[in-house]
């Protein structure tokens, strides 16, 4: 016959608690109220992490409940008044196992203090990687009871209790037991002898009268880690004076607690940066790990002070290179973060840790993607374990970094297998629940009357009791009602299951709503940016069309220009023609004059003239040639300003009508026919009839352009 299971009294965070172990868990009810801690039950239940964590925010978490945070790691977790702490149990089957605790009835006689509380330094195997420095851990944990005892009149939590860290990590679930339980019993005392004193049950350390203070003299190195334990636990800022300036016999890797965690684990843990980079500087070894084999990079990413602090960044640039190190159940640090999404509010956290190691690794894509895709004793992936934390944002940053969604766990299910099954479940979790509600009334309801025993039964039964139309008298409601409340399975029906559907339909409701608004907005914004392009496309559409027909006209221009060029030409050949038979008649007239010069007597003037140019032609001077040369010169330099100028001519003409080009070939008709400027509009019809009638103008004479005009 086994022997009743024990209860034991203890405090934690100074809170006094009465205590049972089953199946290896605390179980804990406390002494003032007598509520029970609702996170303890379901892990005697069997349920993993992800299952506890949705049974919680589905379940329990929805009526009255205290959820503890801060404080002793196994007094953490979401506590629930009796009644319902024996509700859960039931429900869960484990309502035997726990029996004891519910039904204990405080006596005179006190029970036990719990064996944590009492016992010395725990007999734990030695790792097989001990080594001195973890010697040194051992000394200290035969410390712990000390401090243990004294924990129970403490009113200050750790520092890390302070942060908000869940007990499902300092207990473990599923056989994933956190190292920081021993950690947050330390004591607050500022004072290491004080500390070291003893307290509540009999666990002093002293040793054939030899005080406490002078066994912590004697025991060299390990008064540093002493000292650096006390510094964590306090909330003072004042570093201690052997870490700014080390001592020969300080050993930054010695174990300060019985979970065998050094000084760098504990500053990594807290976001103690410069304690961090001082450690380091002392020759701390980030390679070291605690007993679960945990490194201190590990043990960063439990927690949220790093990411409330920001110091993640600069921490994981010091600690990156025991990225790949893997503990005891074969856990890496990826592991370590997704368990951190876990926790409620907690999610900002673990993206925040993912994306910093991630982004700092995004140079060795292979490596990652194999760090990544490592699976611990459980054959779980931290993409597994994102998944079953239905944590979307986490599961797409590790696919992009290579994870593999098709790696099973022991369970042979993959990522996809939890992605697609999370959808069915959001899906049908409505359908699901009054199935479930309906077959187990339909299987342990009495048959009635009215309903014959049947689903069809319970639910008119229930209906009358719930609604009660208006055709319906007071006692047919009553009867219904006690119709609906004849067994237990009818109670959990009407008082759980109806109202847990009538809040998931509202869920729902709420979700569609949510979700269609949000596609609503979408579908404006997407409509906003249609009709923005669609008016864009309509002034291009606007701007070819008027060039398409500029380029059209274009060509014409183009001929037309070409013509008028053409006329232009051909008008000013024929002037430079009539200009230049005016020439040949002049010539003509003088010859003619000098014939009747001649006939009137004046033949002598011309013979003496006739015979110097022939003494001037006989007789020539010696530089004739030169100066025939350089009037040929002359002539032909003439001949080449006229073709330029004829040319410009054109050009100008061909230019007219802008205001600047109109001015100047005014002032070249002025200069050319001897007109003045300011008659030039007034003469010009006159000047072009002369021109195609073929009359020569008097070039540079003014009075004949005086007559022209005044005609």
């Amino acid at each position: 016959m086994e022997a009743p299971p024990l209860i034991y009294k203890a405090t934690y965070s100074g809170v006094p608690v009465y205590e049972m172990p089953c199946h290896g868990v605390a179980v804990m009810r406390r002494q003032a109220d007598a509520w029970v801690n609702a996170t303890q039950v379901l892990k005697v239940a069997g349920f993993d992490k992800p299952q506890r964590t949705r049974v919680l925010e589905r379940e329990v978490q929805r009526g009255t409940h205290e959820k503890v945070q801060g404080g002793y790691g196994k007094y953490q977790g979401t506590w629930i008044p009796m009644d319902r702490g024996v509700a859960l149990a039931r429900q869960y089957g484990v309502d035997r196992l726990l029996d004891p605790i519910f039904q204990f009835v405080p006596s005179a006689t006190s029970p036990p203090l719990a064996p944590r509380h009492i016992t010395a330094a725990p007999n734990r195997p030695r790792k097989k990687h001990d080594d001195s420095d973890e010697d040194y851990g051992g000394g200290g944990r035969s410390m712990t009871p000390a401090r243990e005892d004294a924990s129970e009149t403490s009113q200050t939590p750790s520092p890390l209790g302070l942060e908000g860290d869940d007990d499902e990590y300092h207990d473990g679930g599923a056989g994933r037991a956190g190292p920081s339980s021993s950690k947050k019993r330390k004591v607050a005392h500022h004072d290491p002898a004080a500390s070291m004193g003893g307290g509540g049950g009999g666990g002093g350390m002293a040793i054939d009268g030899v005080s406490a203070h002078q066994q912590l003299q004697g025991l060299g190195p390990l008064r540093y880690a002493r000292m650096i334990l006390d510094y964590f636990v306090s909330e003072s800022q004042q570093i201690p004076q052997f870490l700014l300036a080390p001592p020969g016999d300080f050993d930054p890797n010695v174990v300060i607690d019985d979970d065998g965690h050094t000084a760098l684990h504990w500053a990594c843990a807290m976001g103690r940066m410069r304690i961090v980079k001082l450690l380091l500087t002392a020759g701390a070894d980030i390679f070291r790990a605690n007993s679960m084999g945990q490194t201190a990079l590990m043990r960063s990413v439990m927690f949220t002070n790093n990411y409330d602090l920001r110091k993640f960044p600069e921490l994981f640039e010091l600690l990156h290179r025991s990225t790949i190190n893997i503990d005891r159940q074969d856990r890496t640090v990826f592991h370590y973060i997704v368990d951190i999404a876990l926790q409620k509010g907690k999610t900002h956290a673990a993206r925040y840790y993912m994306e910093t190691v991630l982004g700092r690794l995004a140079e060795y894509p292979d490596e990652v993607a194999d760090i990544l895709n490592f699976q611990d004793e459980e054959g779980e992936t931290a993409l597994t374990l994102a998944a079953r934390a239905r944590s979307k944002r986490l599961v797409k940053i590790l696919l992009d970094h290579g994870a593999d969604p098709k790696m099973a766990n022991r369970d042979g299910k993959t990522a996809e297998d939890y992605i697609l099954e999370d959808e069915r479940f959001r899906e049908q979790d409505v359908v699901n629940a009054a199935a479930a509600a309906a077959a187990a009334a339909a299987a342990t309801v009495a048959p009635h009357p009215n309903g014959n025993g049947t689903l069809s039964g319970l639910i008119s039964s229930a209906t009358a009791a719930a609604g009660g139309g208006a055709s319906s008298s007071s006692a047919a409601a009553g009867l219904g009602a006690a119709q609906l409340h004849t067994s237990e399975t009818g109670q959990r029906v009407a008082t759980d299951v109806i109202p847990r559907i009538s809040s998931l339909l509202s869920t729902l409701a709420t979700s569609f709503d949510a979700e269609l608004a949000d596609k609503e907005r979408e579908l404006a914004q997407a409509d906003a940016l249609a009709a923005a392009l669609e008016a864009e496309i309509a002034d291009a559409r606007a701007q070819a069309q008027q060039l398409e027909q500029q380029a059209a006209s274009r060509g014409a221009i183009e001929h037309e220009v070409s013509q008028l060029e053409g006329e232009l030409e051909a008008k000013v050949g024929k002037r430079f023609r009539l200009g230049w038979e005016k020439w040949v008649r002049d010539e003509e007239g003088r010859e003619q004059q000098y014939e009747r010069d001649a006939a009137e007597g004046q033949q002598h003037e011309q013979e003496a003239d006739l015979e110097a140019y022939r003494d001037l032609v006989a007789n020539p001077p010696a530089d004739a040639a030169e100066r025939a040369q350089a009037l040929a010169s002359r002539i032909a330099e003439f001949r080449d300003e006229r073709g330029r100028l004829f040319a410009q001519l054109v050009n100008a003409h061909a230019a007219v009508g802008t205001g600047a080009k109109l001015a100047q070939y005014r002032q070249l008709v002025a200069l050319g026919c001897g007109v003045p400027l300011d008659q030039v509009d007034g003469a010009i019809e006159a000047l072009v009839e002369d021109l195609d009638q073929g009359v020569g103008l008097p070039m540079r004479q003014g009075d004949a352009v005086d007559e022209l005009v005044a005609a």
